[in-house]
């Protein structure tokens, strides 16, 4: 049985998806390239020896005759606990704490919180990290949520300014590239120059209400970079034009409402922006 494996230390833990077949399998492979089932995992969803014996057949038979088929997906669970662990202690210094299961790690603010946030993901044998910073104003998100559509679970988490540490540098597909240990190293060193040089100060100083504001409306005309959703970045100007009493607000909304006709928004988005706008005129009132 000759099943293809690879040598990268962080391929050691992977998810096996066969695409025909509903069974998912949490495989280690070992530098032996020894092939070992974790099928305790499995197994104690099997109730009978008749339904275990079948699971396992479905296994064997998977692996013998269509090992060609599987599609091997790097399993970042190990490769997060390391980056986790090494960025930790400098996280910690700022006042910033991990939450792992959201993969970011946060600072809780007087207006709302600061993060930074990792993404990684499987390429070949590879495994690529992008990293976001961004910020939350509670004020601006507990009325933009009203309006999004997102679950309630996800109401508390939202940012109100994102952006990847390569789209910050104008490199808008930059991802950093990771392949072993010392790749990791130099990776977790260039994050926290970024940070300390430029990450911190930028949260710090546009973690405000004043400076969202300037970020979402001082060129309404133009995209924003400091987030990913344009159409939310209307929603969002409109908003902190409100809340900061800018005195351009109603030509604020017209802009806003003119940039959205002109980038294509579909009529349930070009409503939703004026529900949140007759929102917020009603509030000016009282």
């Amino acid at each position: 049985m000759n099943v293809p494996l690879k040598r990268n230390p962080f391929l050691r833990n992977c998810v096996v998806y066969y695409p025909n077949s509903f069974l998912f399998f949490s495989i280690l492979f070992k530098e032996t390239q020894d092939l070992f089932v974790e099928f305790d995992k499995w197994i104690q969803f099997c109730q009978t020896v008749y339904q275990k014996v079948i699971f396992l057949k479905a296994f064997w038979k998977i692996v013998c005759t269509h090992q060609n088929q599987f599609c091997v997906i790097m399993a970042v669970k190990h490769f997060e606990t390391i980056l986790y662990e090494k960025l930790e202690p400098f996280f910690r210094n700022y006042d910033f704490v991990l939450l792992a299961e959201k993969k970011q790690f946060r600072k809780n603010t007087l207006t709302g919180f600061q993060n930074v946030i990792f993404t990684a993901t499987a390429y070949q044998d590879e495994i690529w990290l992008e990293v976001n910073i961004g910020c939350r104003s509670h004020q601006v998100e507990q009325i933009a949520q009203q309006f999004l559509g997102n679950t309630r679970d996800y109401w508390a988490d939202s940012n109100t300014l994102v952006i990847s540490i390569g789209k910050f540098n104008d490199a808008k597909y930059f991802r950093y590239k990771i392949f072993n240990e010392n790749d990791l190293e130099d990776t977790c060193e260039a994050i926290k120059e970024f940070l300390e040089n430029t990450g911190f100060p930028f949260l710090n100083k546009s973690d405000n209400l004043k400076a969202i504001n300037n970020i979402f409306n001082l060129q309404p005309s133009s995209p924003c970079k400091y987030l990913y959703n344009q159409t939310h970045r209307s929603y969002k100007g409109i908003i902190t034009a409100r809340l900061t009493n800018d005195e351009r607000f109603l030509d604020l909304s017209n802009t806003h409402r003119n940039v959205l006709r002109r980038n294509g928004a579909n009529p349930d988005e070009l409503l939703t922006f004026e529900r949140i706008l007759s929102f917020l005129l009603y509030q000016s009132v009282n």
